[in-house]
């Protein structure tokens, strides 16, 4: 039988605070018991680095864009898209396929700030392979894959994994190529046919995916994986989930006119997947000008699902990134509605990119893919790469302004200790913790728990800094090895605190 061991419980919603209970006693008074009281739910704005990558070679004169980043063991690995410059002449000379001039490459870092673009000699620009070029991105679609996930269950010729969007084409009903439908598009209108995509022309928007043994050496799948059945746009998402054991797709979709987040699952990767259903989409406490662009779903490293959606405000054409928080995937909600990755100074979009990854000194970032320009204007200013940054499990705090009182729902003590991710404000911040039997029944009687001799808020030692791993003690004994196995409640007491996470 395996040993039970600590588990870190992330805020990130009221998911596991007690919402309490009311009762009554003999004379039909009302009695509350546990009511959380003086808290709110306070999403925490990430820490912008310096730029860590612009673009640097002459295939990335254009630009550089959607970025891919996996901690793979000891290295961070990076799968972006350049762009050369249209007039570069070995660019004028047709030699790379597509309407656009894009390139996929690849970068790898020890440390994630400082970036190298190893020579990989896959790919020939202008009679040399001293490059870090895959491939040239109209192999797949327009913009190559934008993104690639490291597979836990594939196989090891597949074990690398990614997707694109791209245009299918039919002729009278049979798969044709881009090339042949656009022959047969300009033979049309030569012929004075004033429809461009009709009865024997037809085309649909389709995710093209890819497979590697490594992340270097790509064979792209000749059908698409999936056909949705409606417009795509870019920066779509493949990931696994163990818990359901299949693939899932989030995409970039439509709903009455607004860009939304869709999803697609399948329990084989080569198999079938589902029609996409819309999973997250403006609400009515959203402003009314606003759509939800790219969606960037990865897992907490705890758990739960996250989307860092980049959030377009139509009005001053710009975009910012929010949170939405799931804990199957399919059902999601947002914590607070703020931007955890404001605009700062000379940003216009932004758009971070998976994983969420880890960094030196207890921090967590996510790669993020700065433009100077608004949405909507064309600008040749450079893009560039920063991470946005928070502290270990820091994204979501329980926040009491001047005094809370709250209890979470009941759980397995594995004994050890109890420690609290927590940031207490002066003058005078604490976090005081006091233990409950959480086997006891539905409370009907008018008395409010006990907390468990030994364990009291009497007994306590106040928590208070700024510490990510503060251990509770009660008068000095830390120990909870006497509850081991047993179920129980920890009911909290907080002022001018926020408390991010509890690790028991």
């Amino acid at each position: 039988m395996t040993e039970a061991r600590p588990k870190t419980t992330p805020v990130l919603d009221w998911h596991g605070v007690w919402p309490g209970h009311v009762s009554y006693d003999d004379g039909g008074n009302y009695f509350p018991q546990d009511l959380p009281r003086g808290i709110e739910l306070s999403v925490q704005e990430a820490e912008q680095s310096e730029p860590v990558m612009r673009r640097e070679k002459r295939w990335e004169a254009g630009n550089i864009h959607y970025l891919t980043v996996i901690k793979d063991d000891s290295r961070y690995r990076l799968w972006y898209v350049s762009f050369a410059d249209r007039e570069d002449p070995w660019v004028k000379a047709g030699n790379i396929p597509g309407k656009y001039p894009a390139l996929w490459c690849y970068a790898e870092s020890a440390d994630g700030f400082h970036w190298d673009r190893p020579d990989l000699g896959l790919y020939e620009y202008d009679g040399s392979g001293d490059n870090n070029i895959l491939f040239a991105s109209g192999e797949v679609g327009p913009y190559g894959y934008m993104h690639v996930m490291r597979d836990p269950v594939g196989s090891d010729q597949e074990r690398y994994k990614a997707i694109g969007i791209a245009t299918a084409f039919q002729i009278d009903g049979r798969p044709a190529t881009q090339q042949e439908a656009m022959d047969l598009l300009f033979k049309l209108q030569a012929a004075g046919d004033g429809g461009q995509v009709g009865e024997r022309l037809t085309r649909e928007s389709v995710i093209k995916a890819g497979v590697s043994p490594d992340g270097l050496h790509w064979r792209h799948l000749e059908e698409p994986l999936i056909r949705p059945g409606l417009p795509l746009d870019t920066q779509n998402i493949l990931a696994y989930d163990p818990d359901l054991r299949k693939y899932v797709v989030y995409v970039r979709s439509q709903r009455a006119r607004r860009r939304a987040v869709s999803r697609c699952e399948a329990t084989e990767f080569h198999g079938e997947w589902t029609h996409p259903q819309t999973v997250l989409s403006i609400e009515p406490d959203d402003p009314p000008d606003c759509d939800i662009y790219a969606p960037c779903y990865c897992r907490h490293p705890h758990g739960p699902h996250l989307m860092f959606y980049s959030l377009y405000h139509r009005a001053s054409d710009l975009i910012d990134v929010c949170l939405a928080i799931s804990h199957d995937g399919v059902t999601w909600c947002r914590p607070e509605r703020k931007p955890v990755i404001p605009l700062r100074g000379r940003y216009g979009t932004l758009y971070p990119a998976p994983e969420l990854v880890p960094l030196a000194e207890d921090r967590w970032g996510l790669l993020t893919l700065a433009c100077p320009h608004p949405h909507n204007r064309n600008s040749a200013e450079p893009s560039e790469y920063f991470w946005a940054m928070w502290k270990r499990d820091r994204l979501v705090a329980l926040k009491a302004g001047d005094y809370a009182e709250f209890a979470l729902t009941e759980q397995d003590c594995v004994g050890g200790q109890l420690s609290l991710n927590v940031k207490t404000h002066q003058p005078g911040g604490f976090v005081k913790v006091e233990i409950v039997d959480g086997g006891l029944p539905n409370r009907a009687g008018a008395a409010l728990p006990s907390g468990l001799p030994g364990y009291t808020f009497e007994e306590c030692d106040p928590v208070s800094g700024d510490q990510l791993d503060a251990v509770v003690g009660w008068r000095g004994r830390t120990d909870l090895s006497p509850l081991r196995g047993k179920k129980i409640h920890l009911r909290l007491r907080m002022a001018r605190a926020e408390l991010f996470a509890i690790t028991m």
